[in-house]
């Protein structure tokens, strides 16, 4: 999808330039980490010269439930916590499982001194009893980092990057793909970063999320979202992580439908 808006910028030696600020949306324009992350990408250009762009981070819904079901997958494919347990076939049922799995699972995950018990001589039954004794002090454990980390990320898009391109820039992502420039040009403090911030959250709105300020910010970034807080565009809501700054898309479009 692309956004385009007719806009005016300041002339050297006085008057202003008619000047076209187009912003382009590229969906999952890179894969995230582990297959966790989508990364969306927003293009900005001004009479056709690339301008600035935006990157957004997050992780749906569905590829969490997926990939991250529960504290125990959790543990181990994200805290790196018992390793053995990669060896056995955590997404697929129980009944699934061989008895040799169930032993693999329980010596992987019982602590060095506890359940001293001779696996070989236990039956089915009570290796899988075993077992559920280990997910359940797993997850116990870590049943309180799965959750900040789920509502961190989960359906909460932030804002992974920003850049707006300078005269020292001699290149910028075009089609998503680092490319040189060519000469100086400067698109900086002529509303491009706000454009980015206000179409992302439009988007993501779309989607039925909202943009998140990211908790690392040069100070560009704060400078902008502190504009964005004086002109009633930003609202908090309250997380595990504490308190979490968003852009609200109905006041933005009521701003002026997203490009300032």
């Amino acid at each position: 999808m692309t956004t385009t808006l007719d806009r005016t910028r300041e002339a050297p030696g006085g008057g202003t330039i008619p000047a076209r600020l187009t912003i382009r949306r590229f969906p999952a324009f890179q894969a995230g980490a582990e297959r966790l992350w989508t990364l969306d990408l927003l293009e900005a250009e001004i009479g056709g010269e690339p301008a600035g762009y935006l990157k957004v981070s997050y992780i749906p819904a569905a590829t969490f439930r997926r990939e991250l079901p529960d504290a125990v997958h959790f543990a181990v494919r994200r805290q790196g916590a018992y390793l053995g347990l990669r060896a056995v076939p955590l997404d697929r049922p129980l009944t699934e499982w061989t008895d040799a799995d169930l032993a693999r699972a329980i010596q992987a995950a019982r602590p060095t001194g506890r359940w001293d018990v001779p696996l070989a001589s236990l039956s089915r039954a009570g290796l899988e009893r075993l077992w559920a004794a280990a997910r359940d002090q797993i997850t116990q454990g870590c049943a309180p980092e799965y959750e900040r980390f789920r509502a961190y990320w989960v359906d909460r898009p932030q804002v992974d990057f920003i850049r707006v391109r300078g005269e020292d820039d001699d290149s910028m992502l075009i089609g998503g793909v680092p490319q040189p420039v060519d000469g100086p040009r400067n698109f900086r403090r002529q509303g491009v970063a706000m454009a980015l911030y206000r179409e992302a959250a439009l988007w993501m709105a779309e989607l039925g999320m909202s943009l998140h300020a990211s908790d690392l910010q040069s100070e560009g970034a704060r400078a902008a979202w502190q504009r964005l807080e004086q002109t009633g565009l930003v609202a908090r809501d309250e997380t595990p992580y504490g308190t979490r700054r968003h852009l609200t898309a109905g006041a933005i479009r009521e701003d002026g439908a997203g490009l300032g």
